[in-house]
């Protein structure tokens, strides 16, 4: 799956991952209230219940741009899928449920420093790796106007951080002398949960009341828990003599590199310290986000999400004495807007465009200065069915392919820190097909 790499996922167990598919991510991420009939919406499971068709989504991303410093900036990128997820209405209007793989954080980053000591020279490289998924099953239930639902989730992964240090003769390695290798890798196996309620009511207007409005107010959440009793920590600390220390290939990490060394020349190394299946307890702080939309069946929609989480109460991995989590809030604003529901109508009058922006303060503060986060967002969705119906009886198009354009930054140049500026396009594809329906004709 995706795996951003940036310095700012080295706090903590990493860069937090977005759990919005393209559709709302076009819209500056509609979390909370965001219903669709022909897709999920995993920040809120009570969206199931609006599901009239089975569908399989499947969401990829790329991330370009540059990344600047005092002294300078330097091209970013990666690509790779973002999302899968199956969902389908069990009974229609009733009971929905989807299974699926998101990503939940990732810890891709490197830096290398220069320090003196006593007059001479060295080189401290640190480096952090891994991802964190969340295989989830999710419920929605729906009553007359409220919906409730529940993501299961089974978080697991490994995030690990390689310290390598080694002095310098004339500026270059010194060969005659020794380095150290610092490793310590988190693995993660546990449960998890977050909760969605929604409450959707359906307004009828104008003459002879044929225009209706559909207001959905949202919420979600999940309380704060602790990483099971199954998740462990190994560290050791190695001398190295330094004259095997060579060059390493650009797609190769250093952990990689450093345990094909000792691999080839185990003699090499010397275990100052060693320990495995460490228990480590970790606590990730709970959540709650709300919002509402409002709806003028598929011609438009508009809404509004707000998100707080108090990571000042994480405690466990990754934390550094000086530069500490705090707490995070996000709000996003976005719409999207059909122009025509007539059928046999131009293929640009059938596009759903949406746009949004999102400002968010991140759960990161170096220093005194908290690490802030802006997005704008535009997209559209290409239909390819018109001959259903959406939960309010009127023709709908089918969206089987969603795109999403970001521009953003992250960070800034003050107090010597690193603002990146990025751009983001996803392509969500959703393959869509009514099952489990009663046949009326044979």
């Amino acid at each position: 799956l995706a795996n951003e790499s940036t310095p700012y996922a080295q706090y903590g167990i990493g860069l937090i991952a977005d759990r919005d598919f393209v559709p709302s991510n076009s819209m500056g991420g509609l979390g909370a209230a965001y219903r669709s009939q022909d897709g999920f919406n995993f920040n809120n499971p009570a969206s199931l219940t609006a599901n009239t068709l089975t569908s399989f989504e499947a969401g990829v991303s790329g991330t370009f741009g540059n990344r600047k410093t005092s002294g300078g900036s330097e091209a970013i990128g990666n690509a790779g899928l973002q999302y899968l997820n199956m969902s389908f209405p069990v009974i229609k209007k009733r009971w929905g449920m989807a299974v699926g793989l998101l990503p939940f954080s990732s810890k891709n980053s490197i830096n290398i420093d220069s320090i003196n000591y006593d007059g001479n020279k060295g080189i401290i490289l640190n480096e952090n790796n891994g991802q964190l998924y969340n295989f989830y099953w999710s419920n929605g239930f729906t009553y007359k106007e409220y919906s409730l639902g529940l993501n299961i989730g089974y978080l697991f992964g490994n995030l690990s951080n390689n310290t390598l240090a080694y002095a310098l003769q004339d500026g270059i390695l010194d060969y005659y002398g020794y380095g150290s290798w610092y490793n310590n890798t988190l693995l993660v196996k546990s449960l998890t949960f977050n909760l969605g309620a929604q409450y959707h009511k359906v307004f009828k207007y104008g003459e002879e009341k044929k225009k209706q409005l559909q207001l959905t107010v949202g919420l979600a959440g999940a309380p704060g828990y602790n990483l099971g009793s199954r998740s462990t920590l190994d560290e050791s600390v190695l001398a190295v003599d330094s004259k095997y220390l060579g060059s390493k290939s650009e797609a190769q990490s250093y952990k990689d590199y450093l345990s094909d060394i000792f691999n080839l020349y185990s003699e090499s190394f010397d275990t100052l310290a060693i320990n495995n299946d460490i228990s480590t307890k970790i606590h990730i702080p709970g959540y709650i986000q709300a919002g509402f939309t409002l709806a003028d069946s598929m011609r438009w929609l508009v809404g509004v999400d707000l998100k707080y989480q108090p990571w000042s109460n994480y405690t466990g991995y990754g934390i550094q004495r000086i530069n500490t989590l705090q707490n995070s809030w996000r709000v996003g604003l976005g719409g999207e807007f059909l122009p025509s529901l007539k059928p046999g109508s131009k293929f640009f009058t059938r596009l759903k465009y949406r746009a949004g922006f999102h400002y968010s303060q991140t759960n990161l503060q170096l220093g005194s200065k908290s690490i802030n986060e802006f997005g704008i967002n535009v997209g559209f969705g290409i239909p390819i069915i018109t001959k259903l119906y959406d939960e309010m009886n009127t023709r709908m198009y089918v969206y089987a392919f969603n795109l999403s354009f970001e521009a953003g930054s992250r960070g800034t140049l003050n107090n010597n820190l690193i603002k990146e500026n990025y751009g983001k396009i996803k392509l969500g594809i959703n393959l869509n097909s009514s099952w489990f329906q009663k046949r009326k004709y044979y």
